[in-house]
């Protein structure tokens, strides 16, 4: 058997930064929908294979050759607003704060009369939900030396925060500079928890997860 699916999509990105002040800047940016076009084929053969006394392994093969073609169907997922707000301190560092909104429940599939595609997108109105995220990052520099702080908040895309919950986020790094050389050590640290269901019957409750990422980067930059 043999699944092939692929498809096309677009979408568009704008956004515009004001200086205020020599010390303030605010800034907003719009990601669009990405409207995809998807389309599935299918093909099938069979192969029997057995053995025999002589040790030879003569095979039937049935192959039909004929490729099943499934109506193409659309797909746009949610567009992206974010709105962003910095405060530099001349050369010693700067904080930066941004915002974005998301409504998963715009998520479509299209044809949207289809009975399926409708009762579907149904479903997704009624589970997901607008989401918010915010990110705080700082940086400070003491001569050749940077520090680093973040902080993220994520809302669940989920109404009942429960199959997927918020997520909780923290960063911290340092970096050095030797002139043309220049190195950086990072850490983050994210949770989120999660329900995984493994039955669609019966004992449908599922197991409550809490995922904890903890990750470390050590990065070494040459300026030619």
């Amino acid at each position: 058997m043999q699944f092939n699916n692929y498809g096309t999509g677009f979408s568009f990105q704008v956004g515009a930064i004001a200086k205020l002040t020599n010390e303030v800047r605010l800034g907003l940016a719009y990601e669009s929908s990405t409207w995809c076009k998807l389309n599935y084929e299918l093909s099938q053969s069979l192969v029997a294979v057995r053995a025999n006394t002589g040790g030879e392994l003569p095979s039937d093969v049935v192959d039909p050759q004929v490729v099943n073609i499934y109506q193409a169907y659309k797909l746009q997922t949610p567009s992206k607003l974010t709105g962003s707000f910095a405060y530099v301190f001349g050369k010693s560092g700067l904080i930066s704060i941004d915002y974005a909104m998301k409504n998963y429940s715009n998520t479509k599939f299209k044809p949207e009369n289809d009975p399926y595609f409708n009762t579907l997108n149904d479903d997704m109105n009624s589970i997901l939900d607008t989401t918010g995220e915010l990110r705080i990052g700082a940086e400070y520099k003491i001569e050749a030396l940077s520090l680093r702080a973040g902080y993220r908040y994520e809302q669940s895309p989920y109404k009942n925060k429960v199959t997927i919950g918020d997520l909780t986020g923290y960063s911290a790094g340092l970096g050095y500079s030797f002139g043309s050389t220049k190195v950086d050590l990072a850490y983050s640290y994210a949770k989120r928890n999660f329900q995984q269901g493994f039955f669609g019957q019966g004992f449908t409750d599922g197991a409550r997860i809490d995922a904890i990422n903890n990750n470390v980067s050590l990065t070494l930059a040459f300026e030619l």
